[in-house]
């Protein structure tokens, strides 16, 4: 009887060590990358597959023009690895908060926008320096949304 219930301890204390060993918990989660819009999702899907965990602010139906984070989505944006930004205006006081709690979060800031002619530019451009009413919804033109791919793949 004794040993009975040594070998049955043996096989308790077995099990509990397999079952704290599996993939499932010793696996590192993917990096969360948090985008504004859910066309970034679509673009940072196709370059990441599933190495990342995609988060999106403004869900469809919701308005980027009226959006507010609220303090849970800001926690939620400082755990996050990458915010990728889209050039919307709430962006830049996104930012703001989100440098307060954690400084080093990588931002990886709208690469193009869209002129009102149709001619893509970067924010950097110095021929457009200071420009900031150029039309955010690059991924609307795909030659510029290939664009801004190349720029968020590096």
């Amino acid at each position: 009887m004794k040993r009975v219930r040594i070998a049955l301890r043996a096989i308790a204390v077995l099990v509990s060590m397999l079952a704290s060993a599996s993939p499932a918990q010793t696996a590192t989660p993917a990096p969360r990358v948090v985008v504004g819009l859910e066309p970034q999702s679509y673009l940072v899907e196709r370059l990441a597959g599933n190495a990342v965990e995609i988060t999106v602010l403004i869900e469809a139906g919701r308005s980027p023009h009226t959006y507010e984070p609220s303090p849970r989505e800001v926690a939620e944006i400082s755990r996050a690895a990458v915010l990728v930004t889209s050039g919307m205006p709430f962006e830049k006081n996104l930012i703001e908060k989100i440098r307060a709690l954690r400084p080093d979060l990588r931002v990886v800031p709208a690469p193009v926008q869209i002129r009102d002619e149709g001619a893509a530019h970067t924010p950097h451009d110095p021929e457009h320096a200071g420009c900031a009413d150029g039309d955010p919804h690059f991924w609307l033109d795909p030659g510029v949304a290939l664009e801004a791919c190349g720029a968020h793949r590096r």
